[in-house]
């Protein structure tokens, strides 16, 4: 068996957060470090996407970087779906991890998950953190204190298997550049009739500053410019379109 983290990447230094400054910065580096640290107890690979060419020394780190199993180069920022879409193509796992590119490790963070999917047949998409939804927001968080099923699982990692992916046609691009991906897929799943499961104490810390709904800035992706505010209005009409 193998699992294949999938990390799409923009840059190599993370920005100080203006809302969040004491928080630290944890970026690519110390992520990737954090995995070779504390690596799965299977066989295990590092696909690298990294959504645009602009930054030169994140390729020189990523290209000479042994830990690095594969990554592609991306022309221009093709938004977050499609750089997961691109990773789950390339990689060779029959579990998929996807992960942001500020996500530390414990021992044994992703042996909790792997062997949630591994035992149970029904388990579609495992994750450390999730909750409910009501509509185009987030409801209850579970899975705080045991294992609990949730309607969506937290976007900055989660895992689940190559073929359950295949079968829900991998990430809607429609959301692109970023923003609900996530959260379609764990309904995707849950409509194949698979759980998503949230599971506590796992030792996976995200690093995340904030969402992209609560930064008014401008996203470059694909030849176009959008804000974010207004990003996070349409995704969430067109989620609501599609769902319910």
């Amino acid at each position: 068996m193998k699992v294949s983290i999938i990390i799409p990447v923009q840059s190599l230094k993370k920005q100080k957060s203006t809302r969040f400054f004491y928080k630290s910065i944890f970026g690519i580096v110390e992520t990737i470090n954090s995995i070779t640290v504390n690596p799965p107890n299977i066989d295990f690979e590092i696909v690298v996407v990294i959504n645009g060419r602009n930054d030169t020394e994140l390729i020189k780190f990523i290209s000479e970087n042994k830990s690095v199993t594969r990554y592609a180069i991306l022309t221009e920022n093709v938004g977050v779906a499609r750089a997961w879409n691109i990773g789950a193509q390339m990689a060779t796992g029959q579990f998929l991890c996807f992960c942001n590119d500020d996500v530390e490790f414990e021992k044994n963070s992703f042996d909790k998950l792997l062997n949630i999917l591994i035992n149970d047949e029904m388990a579609g998409q495992v994750g450390p953190e999730g909750g409910m939804w009501e509509g185009i927001t987030s409801g209850k968080r579970v899975g705080l204190s045991h294992i609990e099923e949730a309607d969506e699982i937290s976007g900055f990692f989660f895992i689940l298997t190559k073929a359950i992916f295949i079968k829900s046609g991998g990430f809607d691009i429609e959301y692109t550049p970023a923003g609900c991906e996530e959260i379609d897929m764990s309904f995707k799943i849950r409509q194949l009739g698979y759980k998503c499961l949230v599971v506590p104490n796992t030792g996976i810390k995200h690093h995340g500053h904030h969402g992209i709904s609560l930064k008014n800035t401008n996203i470059s992706y694909l030849g176009m410019n959008i804000n974010t505010l207004d990003l996070d209005k349409r995704n969430k009409e067109y989620f609501l379109s599609k769902w319910g």
